[in-house]
């Protein structure tokens, strides 16, 4: 269900973060908007660079992703978001390993989507800020046929970078989706359950 929801929408979702466009408004955004260029330069070229080798697979993709995409997002906001209330019934030990199983299934996820990268049209719709200082920005994402709207929530950490703590796509919100799903099996089988999944799910690409 999860790689279900996933494999629908990230790719839509990966490409815009790769291409972000001019800058915006407001200095807070302009850094934003800085930050994913340069990576979205470093990104591109590795991209290319695979595809001439003829490397472009999901292993290859993998290490790009770890290298550079990564960088965006804040893993430990975004498992806290999806196992919301259950959040507080795990201990530091079992959040730490949730957090870590989470963003290797969202990077395989992600460089499976990276393998079939082909260069989709985007644009920037809008940014704007939010209460708290969050930074959203409004994409439209084209491959010539159809069209979707992805919305990026970027929020400031401990030190004040601006990574990304939430997607929606066409309104839905992704972490959303995960937490009814990460719910569900902690319902069923605890905190414990949860991590042992997502232990399933990536075990192929976990260090030996």
């Amino acid at each position: 269900m999860i790689m279900r929801f996933l494999r629908r929408s990230v790719f839509i979702v990966l490409a815009a973060v790769l291409l972000v466009g001019e800058g915006l408004a407001n200095s807070d955004s302009e850094k934003v908007v800085a930050r994913l260029t340069e990576v979205n330069n470093r990104i591109i070229s590795g991209l290319v660079v695979l595809k001439a080798n003829g490397a472009l697979d999901a292993q290859g993709a993998l290490s790009l992703i770890q290298t550079e995409a990564s960088s965006l997002m804040d893993f430990n906001k975004l498992t806290r978001q999806a196992m919301g209330k259950h959040w507080r019934k795990a201990d530091d030990t079992i959040r730490t390993r949730i957090i870590d199983l989470f963003r290797v299934l969202l990077e395989v996820t992600y460089a499976k989507v990276f393998a079939k990268y082909s260069g989709q049209i985007i644009k920037v719709i809008e940014a704007k800020t939010l209460v708290h200082g969050d930074i959203a920005v409004i994409m439209e994402v084209s491959d010539g046929s159809k069209a979707a709207e992805i919305e990026y929530t970027f929020s400031p950490n401990e030190d004040g970078e601006y990574l990304v703590g939430n997607i929606k796509v066409e309104g839905i919100s992704l972490i959303a989706n995960y937490r009814r799903q990460f719910s569900k099996i902690i319902s069923a089988k605890g905190v414990e359950g949860l991590a042992e999944k997502l232990e399933s799910m990536t075990a192929s690409y976990l260090p030996k």
